[in-house]
């Protein structure tokens, strides 16, 4: 099963698409000139995360080692000086 048509990944077809290329078009009437020199950028949807992987790792080894340090703490077995 074929589930893309374009070579590259998402975010490039993304970019391309995300530019309107006036000449795709069969264009007429008066601003039909005027539309040509233009490409207007319509933009696309960011889906993928802001957060690198090295973030994620950092924030689940904090969180693990405080959980470790509180059930350590709790039976009495680390003391504070």
């Amino acid at each position: 099963m074929i589930t893309q048509n374009w070579s590259g990944t998402v975010v490039e077809y993304q970019k391309m698409l995300s530019t309107v290329n006036w000449a795709d078009y069969d264009l007429s009437g008066k601003a039909a000139e005027a539309l040509k020199d233009q490409r207007p950028n319509i933009g696309r949807v960011v889906e993928e995360t802001w957060v690198s992987y090295t973030t994620m790792g950092l924030t689940a080894a904090s969180v693990l080692a405080v959980a470790a340090g509180l059930a350590l703490k709790v039976p009495g077995r680390l003391r504070a000086r």
